[in-house]
């Protein structure tokens, strides 16, 4: 009997070891250091592109109209949600390529993954905040009075169109770095 019972408890020994190898073995796939780096680093290195060419496309947009023997001029200037999206975005993009080195050093931390998470929401606000101005701007709101100004500024609101979509494509990646920096967090 007793013979018995020391090869039941051998097999969950045995058990046991391969339970804690197969975490090895995962944990092997992954960077030493915790996270997935070649994928962070891409999407990282993505974000930082999108949140630039957001910037970029916002800051250098302008259009001048006369209208009504009045000259209009419209830019990032003409809104606060317009800074607001130009500024976020030049933070979130400064960020991303400030973490892009630290990630391949040191990994993933709670803080790295906080970060990443408010840069997400960041960029996500001045992406939203843009597209309300936006929507107004190009339909108007007929209940209030305000008319719609993109049928005389059409080239600042196609590349406002851009700018927000490359904000939006930004916070999606933004989404998946923050996914994979609390990956590791899971085993």
């Amino acid at each position: 009997m007793e013979n018995n019972s020391n090869i039941n408890n051998n097999n969950r020994g045995g058990e046991e070891i391969s339970i804690i190898q197969q975490k090895q073995n995962k944990v092997m796939k992954r960077n030493s250091n915790g996270g997935y780096p070649i994928g962070q680093g891409f999407f990282r290195a993505v974000s930082a592109m999108a949140t630039f060419a957001a910037a970029l496309l916002m800051a250098l947009n302008q259009e001048t109209h006369t209208i009504d023997g009045f000259p209009m001029h419209a830019s990032y200037h003409s809104s606060p949600a317009f800074r607001f999206f130009l500024y976020g975005n030049g933070i979130a993009c400064g960020y991303s390529l400030v973490s892009l080195p630290l990630v391949s050093v040191f990994g993933t931390s709670y803080l790295m993954h906080l970060f990443d998470m408010l840069a997400m929401g960041l960029v996500m606000g001045c992406a939203t905040g843009a597209a309300a101005i936006g929507y107004v701007g190009k339909h108007g709101n007929n209940h209030i009075g305000w008319i719609q100004v993109c049928s005389y500024y059409e080239k600042f609101c196609k590349q406002m169109t851009f700018s927000v979509g490359c904000s939006y494509l930004g916070c999606l990646l933004l989404l998946a770095v923050s996914a994979l920096s609390s990956a590791n967090k899971l085993i």
